[in-house]
């Protein structure tokens, strides 16, 4: 967004607050698109949304994160990251696994959109987010976690390559699988979930997880940490990322 005037300035307001007008106004159209009530979704993906709301929502994030942006500029930049975040996921939830063709409100697949994420560095910027929320105790970086760790997990939800996810990431996100917060643990898994389904279907080895994010995903804290989670009643989600590894790498699940 332009930068904050020192005159309340009608249009420099109207200015700074269009991308998350935006933002919102791409969440409808993406809604009633996948209700089947808005067949030009593509349109949005044809004009470049996807670099455009990435780049948005990295460039907020960086502005809300850095230690030289002043408190109000701060406040807009989580807003908008988080509207960002919020629209991307609704994209990636949106599309579907095949295209229907010409029918198709979007005429792309999920894994091209989620490919695409990974491509432009949604997940540098997630972990930056996730990383960040572990050393601070702000309500908007909090905020911004929870709408971070969705997008988390529509987007390995129609990843193919999983190996561009960095052991670090799955730290990340694991970290918060042994929380309090009941919400957050939630999501958290549900992504950990998402990237199981999909290292369910992967059939070339190059594109599964690195040893070194399978061994992030069988570390003791975290191994406790879902076993907690299975004794409180998430025993289907967790049993399914225990299955999983057990099929896929038997070597790292012996942990469990």
């Amino acid at each position: 967004p332009p930068p904050l005037s020192d005159t309340d300035d009608f249009f420099a307001c109207r200015a700074r607050h269009a991308a998350v007008r935006a933002c919102k106004a791409v969440q409808v159209i993406f809604h009633h698109a996948k209700q089947g009530a808005c067949d030009s979704a593509h349109v949005l993906l044809e004009a470049g949304f996807v670099p455009a709301a990435i780049e948005v929502y990295r460039r907020s994030v960086s502005v809300a994160l850095s230690a030289e942006t002043v408190d109000v500029e701060r406040i807009e930049a989580f807003k908008l990251a988080w509207r960002a975040a919020w629209a991307l996921e609704h994209l990636a939830s949106a599309v579907g696994q095949h295209s229907l063709g010409p029918n198709d409100a979007f005429q792309t697949t999920r894994d091209d959109v989620c490919g695409e994420y990974a491509t432009l560095g949604v997940l540098e910027t997630v972990s930056a987010v996730l990383a960040a929320s572990k050393l601070s105790d702000s309500p908007m970086l909090a905020f911004l976690r929870g709408q971070t760790l969705s997008l988390a997990g529509a987007t390995f939800l129609g990843l193919r390559d999983l190996s561009v996810v960095e052991a670090s990431l799955v730290r990340d996100i694991g970290s918060y699988v042994g929380g309090s917060d009941g919400q957050v643990v939630s999501l958290a898994l549900s992504a950990l979930h998402s990237m199981a389904v999909m290292l369910c279907d992967v059939t070339e080895a190059s594109n599964s997880l690195t040893d070194a994010a399978l061994e992030a995903l069988c570390e003791p804290t975290l191994v406790e940490a879902i076993a907690h989670a299975i004794s409180r009643g998430c025993a289907v989600c967790c049993g399914f990322i225990i299955e999983v590894l057990a099929t896929k790498a038997p070597s790292h699940a012996h942990a469990f």
